[in-house]
Formats: structure tokens, sequence, C-alpha cells
């Protein structure tokens, strides 16, 4: 796409080789540095590995480009607005005024820059909505599954490793990047396996299961959009230690149609519901190209999977939805296997819970079970977001939905 193209430029124009270094990487990283709000110039002096500083060359000439072709990109439309905001207090003023009320979905997929924008078009009339899920945790206490063996979730730091799932039955390790740690008061959901596994996490945490004896092919194909991570052919090695994400698409289309989301790659899609799949070496990746295709063709949803084992693929769930017979993802002997579930409860909790954000396999070992680690850490949201908000708007009313409303009555 145009932005590729310009990195690309970016990059021979500073004499970098585009088959030695991913684009694709140093856009993440442009885009990463836009979240915070950050410049060129605050990129580099913030540079800690020598891939930071060429990083922030290709960001500086990135930006050159851009306004030498009269364009922004999508990080620009925010930051630029912020920066008109925060030098123009009359311009500032009018937004505030013209907009009586700000209403936020998906709130926890924020990043700082959108927050700070949020906060300021809200500055005078103060009435700010945000919806979104605040908890995704495990209790003080829970074990997390570490090259150096199980350690307290309590006493794990940033830059830590710790061990995940990596697809087929493999394991792999990662860094800790982030660790959530607040205060909670409400109920948990208590899930048993029949191994005697226990573990204890907030209702929106998301997990990893499957029915038991029920194949989950025909329902990866039975939807307009799916995301399997771990999901592709490509099997670990020195360059990527964990099976590649697999994007499959089936619509009722041709083929043109979709190629400008698959990386302006041709792959054969007949029309009449033929799936046509595509791997992805990064998690982030499939999530925006899966996202990009569901909302062009009015999907509601991306059906997302994980393939932990050599069987049938685990589903997203919430912790909320797990039920007994259910399988879910288990470590056992430096590999990933099935455990059944044997009982779930709720039970009352007040003390502290945590998460971590992983690097690239966003999954972690949680007293012996694979689940998902922090929501915050796709597209640059922001966990200070959520802390933020409590600060800024301390006045603020706050409800809380603890049913699923898309299979409950009540709600």
């Amino acid at each position: 796409d145009d932005q590729i193209g310009l990195i690309k430029q970016a990059m021979k124009d500073i004499d970098l080789d585009d088959k030695q270094y991913s684009p694709r990487g140093f856009l993440s990283r442009i885009s990463s540095a836009k979240a915070v709000l950050a410049s060129p110039e605050q990129a580099s002096k913030a540079a800690e590995t020598y891939f930071d500083e060429i990083a922030a060359r290709v960001y500086r000439r990135y930006q050159e480009l851009l306004v030498k072709n009269q364009a922004v990109d999508f990080d620009d439309l925010i930051m630029l607005t912020i920066e008109l905001f925060t030098t123009h207090p009359e311009v500032l003023k009018k937004y505030q005024e013209r907009y009586l009320h700000v209403l936020v979905d998906e709130y926890q997929d924020t990043s700082h820059s959108q927050y700070i924008m949020i906060k300021l078009l809200s500055g005078i009339h103060k009435n700010l909505c945000v919806v979104g899920d605040e908890d995704q945790c495990v209790v003080q206490g829970t074990l997390i599954t570490t090259p150096a063996g199980n350690v307290p979730v309590g006493l794990i730091k940033k830059g830590d490793e710790v061990i995940g799932g990596a697809g087929q039955g493999t394991t792999a390790t990662a860094t800790v990047t982030d660790i959530k740690k607040r205060p909670y008061q409400g109920k948990l959901v208590m899930v048993s396996t029949r191994s005697g596994k226990v573990i204890y996490v907030t209702p929106n945490h998301m997990c990893f299961a499957k029915l038991t004896g029920r194949g989950t092919e025909d329902d990866l194909r039975k939807t307009t959009v799916s995301l399997v991570a771990f999901g592709g052919d490509l099997a670990p090695s020195s360059a990527a230690y964990h099976y590649q994400h697999r994007v499959l698409v089936s619509v009722d289309i041709t083929s043109e149609d979709v190629d400008a989301f698959l990386d302006g790659i041709r792959l054969p899609l007949k029309p009449k519901l033929t799936t046509t799949e595509r791997d992805y070496p990064v998690f982030e990746q499939g999530v925006d190209i899966s996202e990009k295709i569901a909302r062009t063709y009015k999907e509601k949803d991306v059906a997302r999977w994980a393939a932990f084992t050599m069987g049938n693929k685990f589903s997203f769930q919430p912790a909320a939805d797990l039920r007994a017979n259910m399988l879910v993802p288990m470590y056992t002997n430096g590999r990933i296997v099935e455990e059944e579930i044997v009982s779930v409860a709720q039970i009352d909790y007040n003390g502290t819970v945590y998460d971590l954000n992983v690097e690239h396999l966003h999954n972690y070992v949680a007293n012996g079970i694979v689940v998902h680690n922090s929501v915050y850490g796709w597209r640059a949201a922001d966990i200070r977001n959520i802390l933020n908000f409590e600060q800024d708007f301390p006045k603020a009313n706050s409800i809380v939905l603890v049913q699923n409303y898309l299979s409950t009555q009540p709600i």
C-alpha cells in the first residue's frame, strides 16, 4: 500500500536494504511512536539499540516524504489534531463547545494519543462515556511458568521471560513487556481441570477452549473472516520461533475484490464461498488485515481461534463462558496438550489482580493452563488509559455488566 511504498522509499534514501530489514517492522515502530506522541527527534533520543536508531532515521525520512507529498497517515490525523489543539487554544475551545457529549467504545483498545484527544475534547462539559473491558486478570499467587520454573505472578517483572504456546503442541519463551496490577473486588471464575489444575481469573479474562468431540474446521469455513493464531504451516525456526498466524477469508466475491487487503498479492479465490488463506509472522498483522476485511464486508466480528495442539482449534473465550466438559490447552512436560474442565464456579474476591503483556506469543501459562495475555497490548492500546481515566474523572459513575449480552436474556 501507499505507506509501505513510502517506507521503502525512506529506507532507500538512507541506504537501508528492504530485504535485510522489514518495511512493515519500521512502519509498526513509527506507529507506536506516534501513539505516544513521540516525534522523530524524540524517538531518536529514546533509542536504546541500533535497530531503535535506524527506525528513528526511517521515521524522520518517512515524515519528510509525507510532507513532500502533502499527505498524512492515520496516526498523523490524531497527532496533528492534538498539536493543533495544544498550540491554538481558541480552536480547541471551539470544538469543546461544539461537542457536548463524547462516547468511546472499545476503550481498552485506545492508545495514549487517542486518550489525550478524548480528554481535550471533553475538557469543558466533561460529558464523557467510555465502554470497555476493565479487568482481564489472574489473582495474586497465580503461578506463571518460566524457563526457571513456576514463579508467583506478583514476582514477575517487566523484561522477564515466560513460557507460552507456540502452535501445534510446541512452546516457546517470550518477554513480558508490560505488567498490570490493581485492586479488584468482585466475582472470580474458578476453573478446575481433570488433572487437578485450578485457575482463578476475572470473568472477562480471555481464555482458550473448545467443546469435546466437536470439530472446528467446518466452523472456520462458515464464517466470512477467521483468524487462527499459530495456524500456519511454517514450523518454528531460528527466524520465527512460533508457527505463523493464518487469516481465512470466505466471501462470495472475486479475487480482485480482496487483493487490496491481502498485501497486494493476488490469491486464487473463486466465487461462492471458496476459502482463501494467508499466513502472517506477526499476530498484529493478522489482526489488522482480518479486521479490515470484516469491516469492508460489514461483518460484526472476526472469528478467532488458536492452534495450540495438533487437534481441533481452540476458540477465544472469556472465562465467564467456560463450562464443564470443555477442553483447554495445558502445559505438560514442555508441550501443550488438551485438558478437560470438570467444574466452573464463581466466587467472591477482594484483593490484588495482575495481567501480563507477552511479546509475540500473546499468551502465557498460569497455574498450568494457557491463557490470553492482556488485551491492552494490541494496536498500541495503553493500560494507562484505564488508570488515567479514574484519576482524571474521579466523579465518573461506573456500571458493570457481568453477563454476556449475546447469550443471556436478562441483559
